[in-house]
């Protein structure tokens, strides 16, 4: 009898113990539910990314048109046209003025369907230039259309005004609307303030000056890089760097290790030429290894 009850006690635990487990398990595989729910919902799916993308590159392609002004108020219209239903209430300023470079730098979403993207433009414009500025002779305009608009702007007096071409950077907000899935400019540009962050060049591990010997093989690896030379014996077996052309190396100003004893990576400042460009500097970040006696590239680029 005590036995039976025994048996009772053990199979009544057992089945408690199958009922916790169940309960225990139900609770974590709800959690893990939850979290994933919650990352799926933040996460961002192939058609909103394909949005955010047509956002992004409509208000820079109206950004860079907006931008470009030639005094012509017909052309002017035309381009704009593409992108908005009436332009017939904007003018362009009367000025000369070209888009060389642009770039997103953000784009906020105010509402499911509404964004503001900030583009900054670097342009190139036509401005008045006194007898006293130092702005190099070879900046005046040359193009018959550049003449031609300093002809208009000289009016009756016949005296045309010496003006030069003068790099600008323009940052500027573009409103956009997805409209059925397609986005579409909602309105013109506003010129804002650049919000950018700014980078440091400046990297505190490589403090430490090259020994003799790495810096030998630093000396003779630029030297090759730079006057496209093969490279095979400075690189390690397999890794792909290729040499550049067109350029010659000046000088190896700078070479920094992370280890004056077993130096791993470096940080080398160079100066280069090529044909029209008497002195580029560089700053080239390498990853190395010691070699029967001397040493490999592992990597080469502008970061480490």
């Amino acid at each position: 009898m005590n036995r039976k009850l025994f048996y009772r006690w053990v199979a009544a635990g057992l089945l408690w113990f199958l009922i916790f487990a169940v309960v225990v398990i139900s609770i974590r595989n709800l959690n893990v539910v939850t979290r994933v729910s919650r990352i799926a919902a933040d996460a961002m799916t192939v058609t909103q990314q394909k949005t955010i993308s047509g956002v992004r590159d409509i208000a820079r392609a109206f950004a860079v048109e907006w931008a470009t002004w030639n005094g012509n108020p017909d052309d002017y219209n035309r381009r704009l046209g593409v992108f908005l239903k009436d332009t017939t209430a904007v003018h362009p300023p009367d000025a000369v003025q070209e888009v060389t470079s642009s770039t997103v730098s953000s784009a906020d979403a105010v509402s499911k369907t509404n964004y503001r993207v900030r583009v900054l433009l670097h342009v190139r414009r036509l401005v008045p230039v006194s007898s006293s500025s130092n702005i190099p002779a070879v900046l005046i305009p040359v193009t018959v259309a550049d003449l031609e608009h300093l002809r208009v702007n000289a009016g009756d007096t016949g005296q045309q005004k010496r003006q030069a071409w003068q790099d600008v950077l323009m940052c500027v907000e573009v409103p956009v609307q997805v409209i059925d899935g397609t986005p579409a400019v909602s309105g013109l540009p506003v010129i804002v303030a650049p919000a950018e962050t700014k980078g440091d060049m400046t990297s505190h591990n490589f403090n430490v000056p090259a020994p003799p010997d790495f810096k030998t093989f630093i000396d003779q690896f630029m030297n090759m890089y730079y006057s496209g030379q093969p490279l095979t014996n400075f690189i390690t077996p397999g890794v792909k760097i290729d040499p550049v052309t067109g350029w010659k190396l000046v000088s190896v100003d700078s070479v920094l290790v992370n280890s004056d004893r077993d130096p791993t990576a470096a940080r080398v400042q160079v100066t280069v030429s090529a044909p029209g460009v008497d002195r580029l500097a560089q700053t080239v970040y390498l990853k190395v290894r010691a070699d029967r006696g001397s040493y490999l590239v592992e990597s080469l680029g502008a970061g480490y």
